[in-house]
């Protein structure tokens, strides 16, 4: 590992002296032979770009805290309204449902008094059939008596036909009998009158009867239709009874259940009235916590104000104490495009164990951006840059650098740069990104500017003009960190922030990959002009040579790198060509 905080045996060697003729220099070298300059200034790099980063995590939590609660707080407003609403709903409910328990028990009421004038109409009723069913037996009694007036009647004509009968012959008797016999003519002629009188007597009578008759037929019909019709009515009456009945009963347990929905609507409508107390009153307490969360932010960007001018303080003091370099250092710069640990697992291994096996000591200066990182290399102060393909390619065209090796990481030597965006953000592909606000990483990273540029040109998408919103993050984590907190709606990365953000636990399976670029050759170490062609070759060779070391093997083992190859200016063609294109 690196001296990050430890003293090691550099203190025992000669600074540099840059020019021999300066005095101040030799006494300043004096007093500081027992102390390694440049080994503090790598610690304090190291750790200002842990500050720095840990604090602008703590800034984007804060910040995605403040707007959780901001949401909450307008979620709280938007509840409290609604439950207001609802209260006020609750008590005009709870107005309904007194109206509906005392129309509910009036209608009972009636019901119950219908009920009762059903019950009376039947025993009516009843009484009205009984008496049908009397007048028809007694109608029957006359008829019985009708039918004896008209055999009695068929029995005096029968009697009225002998007797005219008789006196006929009586007549005969008479007129044989001479002068004796005419008084008893005379008496016979009236029995036979008054028998004749008798017949047709007989006969109005039989008329009579037979009218009487017939009538009595006609009403001891009508009086068993009457008593029939009665029956069914009583029938019909008794249903309706039954129905008035249930019906009567349906009221009652509506009235029961109204009078439970009144009571529970009640409590509800209080219980409401509460729960909208307590929302105004989170809602209070929220507003409270955002304002102090406001003057927090305005703390925290101060105090990442702070840490950016620490760490740009510490990268002057790293490039002041490159001076001190002694000759068995070899200073190498890399830019902080991903997290402390990341950077650690990644370059600091790899790094150690190339210069133990060359007998060399590691010293690293963490530079701002890529830009710095060129200019540290073209200046002198770091020996080897881990570039960025872009980064290189820039480099190169600034001035005189010498291409090194390649790093293969997961058994490739290219990687993949990917526009991706989270689930739920509306943006379904690359068209859709029009008016949205895009996060890149830097101007000079190939997979976080260049690539995807000239993927979004080949769609007819003009980044500076189609875009709501250009922020330059200056790291991948960041970039996927604020994809997925939902800060912009589109981010370019690469294939391992994404394995690293995983690693990070971070929540990876909510981004959609919107478009993935071409394999990317992958970073160039590259060393300064300063060294001669020998020296060039003994990197390449080290680098090359480095898992057939117990050492390297070791730190190879523990990074996502698994080797290096040599590599020349020309693999890096296709970058310049997307560069351009991209615009």
């Amino acid at each position: 590992m690196f001296n990050l905080g430890k003293k090691n045996n550099i203190s025992k060697i000669t600074p540099k002296e840059s020019n021999a003729n300066d005095e101040t220099h030799k006494v300043q070298g004096s007093n500081l032979n027992n102390i390694d300059i440049l080994s503090i200034a790598e610690t304090l790099g190291f750790n200002a770009h842990q500050v720095n980063w840990t604090v602008k995590e703590n800034v984007a939590a804060a910040r995605d805290l403040a707007k959780s609660i901001k949401q909450n707080h307008d979620e709280l407003l938007n509840g409290s309204a609604g439950v207001e609403e609802l209260a006020g709903l609750a008590r005009q409910l709870e107005d309904n449902s007194k109206i509906v328990v005392d129309l509910a028990y009036s209608r009972r009421a009636e019901a119950d008094e219908g009920q009762k004038v059903m019950d009376k109409l039947n025993l009516q009723l009843e009484q009205i059939g009984d008496d049908v069913l009397n007048y028809a037996e007694s109608v029957m009694v006359l008829k019985k008596l009708s039918e004896s007036i008209s055999e009695f009647v068929t029995e005096m004509t029968n009697i009225a036909k002998q007797t005219n009968l008789l006196a006929l012959n009586a007549a005969i008797e008479a007129a044989r009998a001479g002068v004796a016999g005419r008084s008893f003519s005379i008496v016979a002629d009236e029995i036979r009158k008054l028998a004749d009188h008798s017949t047709v007597s007989a006969r109005h009578i039989q008329g009579t009867a037979t009218s009487i008759t017939e009538g009595i037929h006609q009403i001891a019909g009508r009086a068993t239709e009457s008593s029939k019709k009665i029956n069914e009515v009583k029938e019909s009456i008794r249903h309706e009874q039954q129905s008035m009945l249930h019906i009567t009963d349906a009221f009652k347990e509506i009235s029961e259940l109204n009078n439970e929905l009144f009571n529970s609507l009640s409590q509800q409508a209080q219980t409401t009235e509460v729960l909208a107390g307590v929302f105004n009153s989170l809602s209070e307490g929220l507003e409270e916590i955002s304002e102090v969360l406001g003057t927090q932010d305005k703390n925290h960007e101060h105090l990442a104000g702070l840490a950016d001018n620490l760490n740009l303080g510490v990268y002057d003091l790293q490039r002041q104490a490159a001076q001190f370099k002694q000759p068995k250092e070899l200073i190498f710069g890399i830019n902080p495009a991903l997290s402390p640990e990341a950077m650690k697992k990644m370059y600091l291994p790899v790094i150690e164990s190339f210069c133990e096996n060359l007998g060399y000591i590691p010293r690293v200066i963490i530079t701002p951006d890529y830009t710095s990182l060129a200019d540290n290399l073209l200046e002198g102060i770091v020996d080897i840059a881990w570039f960025s393909p872009l980064a290189y390619v820039d480099a190169a065209n600034r001035g005189v650098i010498i291409p090194l090796v390649s790093p293969i990481v997961n058994g490739s030597a290219t990687y993949k740069g990917y526009i991706v965006t989270k689930k739920g953000s509306g943006v379904n592909s690359l068209t859709d990104i029009r008016g949205k606000r895009m996060a890149f990483v830097d101007k000079k990273s190939a997979s976080g500017y260049a690539y995807p540029r000239m993927m979004m040109w080949r769609e007819g998408i003009n980044p500076d003009r189609d875009l709501k919103e250009t922020v330059f993050l200056g790291s991948h984590n960041r970039v996927i960190e604020s994809v997925l907190a939902s800060e912009v709606a589109v981010g370019a990365t690469y294939s391992e922030a994404i394995e690293d953000a995983q690693k990070q636990h971070l929540p990876i399976e909510q981004l959609i990959y919107l478009a993935e670029t071409e394999p990317i050759p992958k970073d160039c170490l590259a060393a300064n002009s300063h060294f001669d062609e020998a020296t060039i070759s003994r990197f390449q060779q080290g680098f090359a040579e480095l898992a057939k070391t117990p050492r390297g093997r070791d730190s190879l083992t523990h990074s996502p790198i698994k080797g290096f190859i040599p590599v020349t200016t020309e693999v890096y063609d296709i970058v310049r060509e997307v560069s351009k294109s991209a615009g």
